[in-house]
């Protein structure tokens, strides 16, 4: 071995382990000291390699190595052994491409029925979580012919469900339902509890996708309860993260929080660093209604950064767009289309209908923000025609009150129209936050046709729903329409008092989580130089200005910078009366 290093062949490892000292400097030296020795020589070493690993090192770290040597060792049986032993402890890993390969090589290997149907629902499942949809429909085509020779009613039900996953996934609901009903049926006719509490979740997904949210919220309940009696403390957070999302969706945030934590706590308990990214992006979207913007990005940020470590794709896509949504929530506008832009290549390669919308909504929010309402509507229209071709009601109000908002200075009886839609598609799906937004929104279309008695019906609806649903942010912007409406009326000391409380709260608690935070300023200044208050007015219309510049400076792009700038009414506004306020 010294002769060996002197003649720089081999190189001696600073910190030795117990199998591994020395390397190779180059490795076509291994190769061709390795194919010069004689087959049978070769056999004989890698045997005494692989068991020299199982009597020293029976570490399922090595599992990989045993594989390896015992194929050229030509022992396909020990081979088979730890190549499936190696499939299931990378995938445990998410080492996904390697878990891979390691599969396929046991499958290669494996005439067992049963090794068989185990390898190829692992393999689905790592096709399912790197987004590769062609492969998993593949694989369940695969399962489909091998259990139908067997004729195995249980694998029956588990197929079925898997089916109902993959269907979900890409957003053909009917196909999913059909496939969960027929799951279901299969494992209560073989008393399966656990495949049984699996097809109330899919199902439970599938319904909420369609906007039924209270029949989904049942099915929860129902799975989280078989869960609990099976003691499956996976399958119990997946429920009660579930649950979070339903009551998210109905409007009680205060309740989903309490059901993601506990969900998160469960996790944590378990070692379940995939499923913890679940949860930690699902506390953002709570924190995100609440118009707790930082909060959420944090949560987001982590989501991340663990999906990404662990291979899940379908994950980092999602986390991706509830950053980009935090970046326009902010009025980061450059952040937030890098990262919608990014999500959205990722949906679409894994043929994620349902969230390729939701980015398109989003994406459309920021071309809105600078002022293209063109490429706003288009991206609206796109996110509409996906959501009504896959059958999705939950997010259809908010693609609707988009459009609405964006129809508005050019076409108002189109976003009367969209905004009505939306009211509709809220109140049947149980949607208070769309139904809050639909209603404000409506009372902005009265105020800019001057009916103010009707406007202010509306807003006031509105801003009772997000006290209810303790959306502060949200319910500041309805608060400076009803001073804005007052001001109109000559309804001065109301003005005042309501603009007033605006004026504390940006002062306290910011901008974030608001919409269109510069209306707010503007109506407030509005108010208060017409009360004489021109100093504090005058601060407002600086803190206005900065927030502006701040928003504009973010954007690298000179075309999207001056459209911001330009094309906005309350923008331009802010921008003249600076310039007087200057001069």
């Amino acid at each position: 071995m010294s002769k060996l290093i002197e003649h720089g062949i081999l190189h001696q490892l600073e910190d030795p382990t117990s199998y591994h000292s020395h390397t190779f400097k180059q490795a076509i030296f291994r190769e061709v000291t390795h194919s010069t020795l004689l087959q049978e020589k070769r056999k004989e070493l890698h045997a005494r390699t692989a068991l020299w690993f199982e009597r020293y090192a029976p570490s399922p770290d090595f599992y990989p190595i045993l594989t390896y040597h015992w194929r050229q060792a030509q022992e396909p049986q020990r081979e088979l052994g730890y190549a499936v032993l190696a499939g299931h402890k990378l995938a445990a890993d998410y080492a996904n491409s390697e878990a891979l390969n390691f599969l396929d090589r046991a499958l290669h290997l494996s005439t067992d029925y049963d090794a068989q149907y185990e390898l190829y629902m692992l393999r689905v499942e790592v096709h399912r979580r790197v987004g590769d949809r062609e492969a998993q429909e593949n694989d369940l085509k695969q399962l489909q012919v091998l259990v139908k020779q067997e004729n195995k009613p249980k694998h029956q039900a588990e197929i079925a469900n898997a089916w109902a996953d993959y269907y979900r996934n890409i957003s053909d609901y009917d196909a999913a339902m059909i496939a969960v009903r027929y799951a279901r049926q299969a494992a209560l006719r073989v008393d399966d509890r656990a495949c049984e509490a699996n097809s109330l979740t899919i199902q439970g997904q599938v319904l909420e996708h369609q906007g039924k949210c209270v029949e989904a919220r049942a099915q929860f309940v129902m799975a989280l309860k078989q869960y609990q009696q099976l003691g499956d403390r996976q399958g119990e957070a997946n429920n009660l993260s579930h649950i979070s999302n339903v009551y998210r969706y109905l409007g009680d945030n205060h309740t989903a929080v309490t059901y993601a934590k506990q969900a998160l706590d469960i996790r944590r308990q378990i070692g379940d660093k995939a499923k913890e990214a679940v949860s930690l992006y699902n506390l953002g979207l709570v924190a995100t209604e609440l118009g707790e913007t930082k909060k959420a990005q944090s949560y987001h940020q982590q989501s991340y950064q663990i999906a990404q470590a662990f291979g899940d794709r379908s994950g980092e896509a999602l986390s991706l767009s509830a950053i980009g949504f935090d970046y326009l929530m902010q009025g980061d506008l450059a952040a937030a289309q890098r990262h919608l832009q990014q999500a959205l290549q990722l949906h679409q390669m894994m043929n994620e209908r349902l969230r390729e919308a939701d980015c398109l909504n989003a994406l459309g929010a920021v071309w809105r923000d600078v002022g293209n309402e063109r490429n706003a509507q288009r991206s609206f229209e796109q996110a509409l025609s996906i959501q009504k071709e896959i059958g999705c009601h939950s997010f259809v109000a908010y693609t609707y009150l988009n459009l609405g908002l964006v129809n508005l200075p050019f076409n108002a009886p189109a976003a009367q129209s969209c905004c009505k839609k939306a009211l509709k598609y809220a109140r049947q799906t149980g949607n208070r936050d769309a139904a809050a937004y639909a209603l404000s929104y409506i009372g902005g279309l009265n105020e800019s046709q001057q009916a103010w008695t009707t406007a202010e019906k509306f807003y006031k609806r509105a801003l009772s729903i997000r006290r209810e649903l303790q959306a502060a942010a949200a319910a500041i912007e309805d608060t400076a329409a009803l001073a804005r409406l007052a001001l109109i009326q000559d309804k001065v000391k109301k003005a005042l008092r309501l603009a007033k409380t605006c004026v504390r709260y940006l002062n306290e608690k910011g901008v974030a989580g608001m919409e269109f935070p510069l209306i707010v300023y503007m109506t407030c200044y509005d108010v208060l130089r017409q009360t004489d208050q021109q100093a504090e007015a005058r601060q407002l219309l600086t803190d206005a200005y900065i927030l502006l510049m701040q928003r504009a400076s973010a954007i690298s792009e000179p075309i999207m910078r001056d459209s911001l700038l330009q094309n906005m009414p309350v923008n331009q506004r802010i921008l003249a009366e600076w310039q007087e306020q200057k001069n």
